[in-house]
């Protein structure tokens, strides 16, 4: 792996924000900024598929968190509230009545510090006791590493001086067909991808958008938002579905299976000429198709609604207030309990 760096901007504070390009010996790039730990472009033979913007301005109004690294707590806490070791929190509502991906100034509005070994790109935030209201001091570090088979490696490690939630995940959006945008031959859409999911269930959510895991559903269940075998995203996402009515589309969190927690593929995207493979250690995977993008992006391709897709590995989503404490537990970061998750996406050109 080969890494360059040159500056993308600088901060309101004054402080400047670095791009670094990771790339391989096959055609594989990406493009990784401090401010967030964010994947600004992924790319195989010039033909990049994540959505993102050409400048920092668009990343420090990044409402869709295009690209970004989240936490504290990725998705979604009911009310905003948990009690943790006898003492109750209430944190910023940001998103409705709940506090979505670490409050109002999560991760992604962070600026990491950059360090680069053998190993890969190492980007650290030190986010301090009680900041966006979540106890304990913690130090976050996202590696990058890009390899020879296409993977980029994705590995969370942290620590924490005392009991906190902490759930993280990457937050990129993905179109296989960004090239052809770029080039004004289509618009930007991923509903004829078809997308394949290692999962049998997923959680519905409730009125807000969070996930109950006491209304889990087996996809045998529910043919609408089966993925076990690939499927167009735009297939059933127009169907008659309370669930698709209040999220506008598909925004769930998937179970993944136990094959897929052990390192075989969770999730598989393609276009038919491209295809993109998600692997994770963590047990869920949360598909959003982008229901609420309105924004301008790359080389001034219009994002709308379902002009991509996230695919977001992480644990389950309000686990803080899960009812099983095995769930609740794995959702803590402590001083004996450190964090280390990872996340790879792979991208292939098909034969």
């Amino acid at each position: 792996m080969e890494v360059t760096k040159q500056d993308f901007g600088t901060m309101p504070s004054g402080e400047t924000v670095e791009l670094f390009r990771l790339t391989n010996d096959h055609g594989m790039a990406a493009n990784i900024i401090t401010y967030g730990a964010t994947i600004q472009a992924l790319s195989l033979n010039g033909k990049d598929v994540a959505l993102g913007y050409d400048n920092l301005d668009g990343y420090l109004n990044n409402d869709g968190c295009l690209g970004a690294t989240i936490g504290r707590v990725a998705n979604r806490i009911k009310d905003g509230t948990f009690t943790l070791e006898g003492k109750d929190y209430q944190l910023a509502l940001n998103n409705g009545g709940n506090t979505l991906h670490g409050g109002t100034v999560g991760f992604h509005q962070r600026l990491f510090t950059p360090a680069v070994d053998s190993e890969g790109l190492h980007l650290t935030y030190i986010s301090p006791d009680g900041e966006e209201g979540f106890p304990g001091e913690v130090v976050f570090v996202v590696t990058y590493n890009l390899t020879n088979d296409n993977k980029l490696l994705i590995d969370y490690a942290a620590t924490s001086t005392a009991a906190t939630p902490f759930q993280v995940t990457n937050h990129s959006y993905f179109n296989l067909d960004l090239p052809d945008c770029a080039k004004g031959s289509k618009e930007a859409s991923i509903l004829d991808h078809t997308l394949k999911i290692a999962a049998n269930a997923y959680d519905k959510n409730d009125e807000t958008g969070v996930a109950q895991p006491t209304q889990r559903t087996s996809l045998d269940e529910d043919a609408i938002f089966d993925f076990r075998s690939e499927k167009k995203i735009g297939e059933d996402i127009h169907k008659e579905s309370q669930q698709l009515t209040w999220a506008k589309g598909y925004d769930h969190a998937y179970v993944l299976s136990q094959e897929a927690k052990n390192g075989e593929t969770a999730a598989m995207l393609s276009n038919g000429s491209l295809t993109l493979k998600v692997y994770t250690t963590q047990g869920y995977l949360h598909v959003y198709t982008g229901n609420y993008l309105d924004m301008t992006g790359k080389e001034g391709v219009y994002y709308g609604e379902n002009s991509g897709v996230a695919l977001e590995a992480e644990h389950e989503p309000n686990a803080i207030n899960a009812e099983d404490v095995e769930t609740r537990e794995k959702a803590i970061l402590t001083p004996d309990k450190p964090l280390h998750e990872t996340i790879t996406f792979q991208l292939f050109e098909n034969a």
